[in-house]
């Protein structure tokens, strides 16, 4: 009896590691070339500006074709169209926000670029 438990637990811890290897060697959003190489434009609210250099948080807020930028608590602006749908896709059911970067502000639109924030952890 003590060797078919034995054996059960020999084989799920197999089957446990298999799994891990799996996940482990599947490309997340973090380590994708294609999401984070990319630029998305951000666009500032009405009564906000964007800061280069800027670290922000890319939240869904619930619309499949817009993402809030936030400072804080605050939403400072939104990533649209094309830019927000891939960066939505890429993100999946498991993330709700990600960390990004401000690279640059235009200094008559006020619209930046923004790319994912090295070391995000996903």
């Amino acid at each position: 009896m003590g060797d078919n438990y034995l054996d059960g637990q020999a084989k799920y811890a197999k089957r446990r590691r298999a799994k891990q290897k799996m996940q482990h060697h599947q490309g997340d959003l973090f380590v994708r070339p294609d999401i984070m190489g990319r630029f998305y434009t951000v666009i500032p609210a009405p009564s906000d500006k964007l800061s280069q250099d800027e670290i922000v948080v890319a939240m869904r807020n619930g619309d499949p074709d817009r993402l809030a930028v936030l400072r804080e608590n605050h939403v400072i602006g939104y990533i649209n169209g094309d830019g927000a749908k891939s960066l939505i896709v890429a993100m999946g059911n498991a993330l709700h926000a990600v960390r990004m970067r401000i690279t640059s502000v235009g200094s008559l639109s006020g619209v930046g670029k923004a790319e994912l924030a090295k070391g995000t952890p996903g």
